[in-house]
This record gives C-alpha cells, structure tokens and sequence, in this order.
C-alpha cells in the first residue's frame, strides 16, 4: 500500500504535507505511510480514496485494477489540483453557470482530454 499511496500523492501534485492536510494527517504521519511502517486506517483510506477518486480495491490490494475511477471528473480533479490559479477561477465562473454552460464546458474537457488520450496525427510513428 505504501507505493500506492505515494503514486497517488505524487499524481496529484502535492507534497506529503499538503496530502496530510487533504486526509487529516501530518507530514511525519504520511512520510509513515509512504515507508510501510504504518497502515492507515479504514477511515483515512476511505478520505484517501474520496478526495483522490481512488479506488478503494486498488488502494488495499494493488492488481490490475484501474487505480482511479472512470470518467471525467476524477482527471479533472486532478488537474486542477496541479493549476490552482485556474481552479479558483473556475470555482468563481460555476456558481453563476447555467445548465447550458455546463454542457458546453464538459464537451470542451471531454475533447481535450479525449485528444491528450489518442495519438497525434503528427507524431512519428514507430
């Protein structure tokens, strides 16, 4: 669990004192967590898997699970995470959207991360 735990602080960016301050717990207690010398509980693996958009299977067992769950959100998540200037803006901008803007917004997400996702036209083939 312990290199999971770490991927997932690292895919999102931040340093084990901001991913002690998502789930609660301080930077010596996830430097723990990251060494294997302590397991987090079941509630902070739940808070880990919710603020992360983790899944709790992969998180406890690893395999060949998906570690996060599908769908846009949960990258979105993510990258915000990593821009904050344009989280802000963006938390501004929905509390004034209408269900057509949302719409339009999540079209646009969805082909931009549909495009990072395929292959570039212009890319060299192997």
């Amino acid at each position: 669990m312990k290199d999971r735990i770490k991927k997932i602080r690292k895919d999102a960016g931040l340093t084990q004192a901001e991913f002690g301050d998502m789930i609660g717990a301080t930077r010596p207690m996830v430097t723990s967590y990251e060494l294997g010398k302590v397991i987090p509980d079941a509630s902070k693996r739940m808070l880990i898997c919710e603020k992360f958009n983790v899944n709790l299977d992969w998180l406890e067992r690893g395999g060949d699970q998906e570690p996060y769950k599908p769908g846009l959100l949960p990258r979105l998540a993510i990258a915000l995470r990593n821009a904050p200037a344009i989280a802000a803006a963006l938390e501004n901008l929905t509390a004034r959207m209408t269900l057509d803007d949302w719409k339009v917004l999540n079209s646009v997400v969805e082909k931009a991360i549909q495009s990072q996702d395929e292959p570039h036209k212009d890319a060299p083939k192997d």
